[in-house]
């Protein structure tokens, strides 16, 4: 049974991807030569298939897993609730950036803003989970553990 859901949009990565597209859609004006329309084709694909693997992040929290899933579903990380030992919300700055990345047993899960609700586990591992929901997400995780 789900405790909690919400999706957040990324708006930097659609505002930005969508620029792009629409870029590289209407062409240089003026003398400029046109780009060849399969490299044109090619770059707009690989556009078309970041925007929709992050345009948003859900976070799911049911009776056995912490859930992230990003865009519509492919990209996804699941940890197990028994498995967290502490929560507690946090903020990042823009030097760390959005989307998904880490540096050992630290990753950053974050497709918009600055507030994440940090997740540390037993084994030390530490997922920094981007939010605009902290105190609901936060709520939901304090059933299973305090914060």
């Amino acid at each position: 049974m789900e405790r909690y859901r919400h999706s957040q949009p990324g708006w930097v990565i659609l505002v930005s991807m969508v620029a792009v597209i629409l870029l590289i859609m209407l062409g240089p004006s003026g003398g400029n030569r046109p780009m060849p329309p399969m490299v044109m084709n090619a770059i707009l694909g690989v556009l078309v298939i970041c925007l929709a693997l992050f345009y948003k992040l859900t976070v799911v929290v049911d009776d056995k897993y912490l859930t992230l899933k990003f865009g519509f579903g492919i990209i996804r990380k699941k940890f197990l609730l028994e498995d967290i030992v502490s929560t507690v919300a946090a903020k990042t700055t823009w030097y760390n950036g959005w989307g998904i990345h880490g540096f050992g047993k630290q990753w950053l899960y974050n497709v918009s803003g600055f507030d994440v609700v940090k997740v540390t586990m037993k084994d030390g591992r530490v997922a920094w989970i981007g939010t605009d929901d902290k105190e609901e997400l936060l709520k939901a995780l304090n059933g299973i553990k305090e914060h």
